[in-house]
């Protein structure tokens, strides 16, 4: 995985506490014009005291378009809005229902919100 989309991963998860010791991963991903990012839930194979169990984990897959650009500090704001954006889905449990669309009436202010607790972290 690329170190810099974990890095800014990790620095997003810490404005989530309600996520805290949930596996996510993220990786870069071709996806459809104009898709920034997508999280996807996918199935794990763990082995607990011998015996094998699935666990679903979240997957945050981030459009290989931003890893392209040229302007670090740009990516890496890019990067940020569409990591809080999907751990905001992530801690609404979006995952879990069927998909809309549409989102809630407050679901942008939150992403706001968290990105703006996130930059005053981050100074």
């Amino acid at each position: 995985m690329d170190d810099e989309l974990n890095r800014v991963l990790l620095e997003c998860m810490r404005v989530f506490e309600e996520l805290r010791g949930l596996e996510i991963r993220v990786c870069y991903k071709p996806l459809r014009e104009g898709v920034l990012g997508q999280t996807r839930v996918k199935k794990q194979v763990l082995s607990v005291r011998g015996k094998r169990r699935f666990v679903w984990s979240p997957v945050i897959e981030v459009s290989t378009t931003i890893r392209m650009l040229g302007d670090p500090r740009r990516r890496r704001d890019l990067l940020m809005y569409v990591l809080v954006h999907e751990l905001v889905h992530i801690s609404r449990s979006h995952l879990n229902r069927p998909r809309s669309k549409e989102h809630e009436d407050d679901f942008e202010s939150e992403v706001i919100e968290r990105l703006r607790a996130l930059q005053k972290l981050l100074k």
